[in-house]
């Protein structure tokens, strides 16, 4: 059962929400009547739980797509999109986590038939790119952080050079999600851990961020409370379902907020540690977390409403020790190394102080000697 407050919060986004099984059949009844492209990844296909879902949709007429692959690269979303095109799809359901959804929104675009694109060449015209063509999409997510059923954004990555790009247009928007946090339950501590720090990060973003409102702050708030309250509950006991309800909740209200902001300093940071040494993407957007807290305190910019809540959070970054799990995937010298890469303006002009390459290295600098 949603409370009340929440259910309010969840009106603001753009997308049509429903919730657990029975949430199925009332977004998607009428895709009995469609072609319909289903994306899900292999290894989810093996589970029951996917089996109810794709039970639940009752398609008649759908083809599954299971070859997606982490963090998506542009040759594979043209590669799909070749293989797909002559299929005629009406529809698109995605089943999983950040990379299948946005998967399956490139997918979205580049599979219409009367506008056929390559994603690169979408990529190309940037934000001069407009249509109003896309094939609708449904997203189920199996994860509890990138917040990706919320937003307009579609997370790209081009492997030769290691760069990222975000696909960026009002049609990305899911047509509609359905939220079933049982689908968590089988997600790795790790993976638990990671995607909860992708909501947080997303939470506070959307706060340090110059395009904040009053409504967008309420939202992250509420996120950030959410994970405080039941992130160390769920690594604790990882098959509890009660706490993992919130998790999912707080994704989609992060995701409502960073819709309506994009991302700042934390993510710009996080692209080339991904991009160049695989780095988890909620990982890398979160180790500078309390760093950059401190010096927002430091310059007397109140972050949340209630001091309390503010020391919860630096609490939980610093008994989680961020530092050592982001040096159980990179060195020093490798984050070091790529600090003048770490400057995307785009995301650090969103930031509320001023940001250089000679900040920038300070915060990562002090973020990875943080002592816990």
């Amino acid at each position: 059962m949603i409370p009340e407050k929440y259910k309010k919060m969840i009106k603001l986004s753009e997308v049509e929400v429903a919730f657990n099984y029975d949430g199925i059949q009332k977004v998607t009844k009428d895709l009995s009547r469609k072609n319909v492209l289903v994306l899900v990844t292999e290894s989810a296909l093996k589970r029951e739980n996917i089996k109810n879902v794709l039970s639940a949709l009752n398609l008649k007429k759908f083809t599954i797509c299971s070859s997606i692959e982490p963090n998506p690269e542009i040759e594979s979303i043209n590669e799909s999109t070749l293989s797909l095109i002559e299929d005629s799809f009406e529809h698109i359901v995605a089943i999983g986590g950040g990379s299948v959804i946005d998967t399956a929104k490139a997918l979205s675009i580049t599979l219409n038939i009367e506008e056929q694109k390559s994603i690169s060449q979408i990529l190309a015209q940037g934000k001069n790119y407009q249509s109003e063509k896309y094939l609708p999409l449904t997203a189920i997510p199996t994860t509890a952080g990138t917040g990706s059923e919320a937003t307009p954004f579609a997370t790209l990555w081009d492997k030769s050079s290691g760069k990222k790009y975000s696909l960026t247009n009002k049609i990305l928007y899911p047509k509609n999600a359905v939220l079933i946090p049982e689908l968590t339950l089988s997600l790795p501590p790790k993976q638990t851990l990671y995607t909860a720090l992708d909501t947080l990060s997303h939470a506070l973003e959307s706060i340090w961020n110059k395009k904040t409102t009053e409504d967008i702050k309420a939202l992250s708030e509420s996120a950030i409370a959410l994970i405080i309250e039941n992130l160390p509950r769920t690594l604790a006991e990882p098959c509890t379902l009660k706490h993992r309800v919130p998790l999912q909740l707080a994704s989609f209200l992060a995701g409502i907020a960073i819709s309506r902001t994009t991302t700042a300093i934390a993510h710009s940071i996080s692209y080339p540690l991904t991009g160049h040494h695989g780095v988890p993407h909620g990982l890398a957007c979160s180790f500078t977390l309390l760093e950059l807290i401190k010096r927002l305190k430091k310059e007397g910019l109140e972050l949340l409403k209630d001091p309390n809540l503010t020391k919860s959070l630096e609490s939980l970054l610093i008994s989680l020790n961020l530092k050592n799990e982001m040096l159980a995937h990179v060195t020093t010298e490798q984050i070091s190394y790529h600090i003048p890469e770490m400057i995307n303006r785009e995301r650090t002009d969103n930031f509320l102080l001023k940001i250089d390459e000679e900040v920038v290295a300070d915060i990562v600098r002090s973020s990875i000697s943080l002592s816990t």
